[in-house]
């Protein structure tokens, strides 16, 4: 079974970071306390990247020993993953924004790519 532990839980709390700074950046809201609905779309949101990654690799093969550091097979699991994650979100959740989509895209290549890096370098140890 390829190892996706690491990747998924890096999508993941990238995606609760940019919720809190998203958040942050439109100022105070009218209303303290949860909302339900929010809260499941945030939950979701970060899912759909988890999800989308996880199966374009799956696809890819970028899990396996052999070809987890290979950076065109990265890049290829990342155009399958990222804009399915987008279509995926925007049909579960709606409210597309352009500016939060490139965010995401753009933040899903670096993260893989800087997780595979930091593994190659030993700052962070390679998966099991």
């Amino acid at each position: 079974m390829p190892d996706a532990g690491m990747s998924r839980a890096l999508l993941r709390r990238y995606w609760g970071w940019a919720t809190l700074f998203r958040s942050a950046a439109t100022g105070l809201k009218p209303t303290f306390g949860i909302d339900l609905a929010v809260l499941a779309a945030q939950f979701g949101g970060g899912a759909s990247l988890a999800f989308t990654w996880v199966l374009a690799g799956l696809l890819t093969g970028v899990f396996s020993r052999e070809t987890r550091y290979d950076r065109p097979r990265v890049v290829l699991t990342w155009l399958l993953a990222a804009p399915s994650a987008q279509l995926l979100k925007e049909a579960l959740y709606g409210g597309f924004r352009w500016d939060d989509a490139l965010t995401d895209v753009l933040m899903t290549l670096v993260l893989m790519l800087g997780l595979r890096l930091f593994e190659e370098e030993g700052i962070l140890p390679p998966p099991q």
